[in-house]
């Protein structure tokens, strides 16, 4: 049985209707542990939000849909749940899984998704001019007999990211990406498709373009994946020098 993840429980703790929250008794005491810190926190004297932290859940997530809102009443309860109750789950930052479910309830995926790949910039020093070296890497993800919908990597390395192409079929676009980060050690990708098929098994998603001191080297770690329809699970990811 899938039980409902925080955005749904969140939700039937405010009052939506949910079937699977009435009827399984795990997601009903979760409903019911977050309608009591609710409670709780509603008689509290105060609760202090920094504005900086207001300004980046803001700048972060759409304000088109009240998606946002559930986000920052997560935050709220989790950061205040030490002095007047417990939490069960942990926060966690976005990923494209949570955007490409948002976009499949009609939400701004596509922002949140570009959230989700903000990186701070890390330089990298490449030493002598002439000792540099450019490199193409292809970067693909295998889910073997499953198709993907959606990923997310985080490429670092000795190599200065200069750019980033599609892969092939409905990856052809470039996926998102923190423009900032580039020229650095650290750059983070994500991408989904509302495509009712994607392809199965091995498929080039994307396409680094790199600057090295040297033979390249650089690691590509899955951050997140979902097939179709939202369920997380955790295909393959490989690069390959191009050239």
């Amino acid at each position: 049985m899938k039980h409902l993840d925080p955005l749904e429980l969140d939700a039937a703790r405010a009052g939506v209707e949910n079937a699977h929250a009435e009827s399984c008794g795990a997601c009903g005491s979760a409903v019911a542990e977050l309608r009591s810190l609710a409670e709780r926190l509603a008689s509290a004297s105060r609760i202090d939000v920094p504005a900086s932290v207001d300004a980046a859940i803001l700048a972060a997530v759409p304000r088109k849909r009240p998606l946002w809102r559930i986000w920052v009443a997560a935050a709220a309860l989790l950061a205040v749940a030490n002095g007047v109750g417990t939490v069960r789950f942990q926060p966690r930052p976005p990923d494209v899984v949570d955007a490409y479910r948002v976009s499949l309830r009609g939400g701004d995926g596509a922002a949140l998704a570009r959230a989700c790949v903000r990186t701070p910039f890390l330089a990298i020093v490449l030493g002598a001019q002439d000792e540099t070296r450019f490199s193409a890497i292809d970067v693909t993800i295998d889910g073997g007999a499953e198709a993907v919908a959606a990923w997310q990597v985080e490429v670092k390395g000795n190599a200065q990211v200069v750019g980033i192409e599609g892969g092939e079929g409905v990856w052809k676009e470039p996926a998102q990406y923190d423009p900032e980060a580039l020229n650095g050690g650290r750059v983070v990708l994500a991408a989904f498709t509302s495509a009712k098929e994607p392809p199965i098994g091995r498929v080039r998603v994307a396409r680094l373009h790199v600057v090295s001191a040297g033979a390249p080297e650089v690691t590509v770690k899955l951050v997140a994946a979902a097939l179709p329809g939202g369920a997380r699970f955790v295909p393959k990811v490989e690069t390959g020098g191009t050239k």
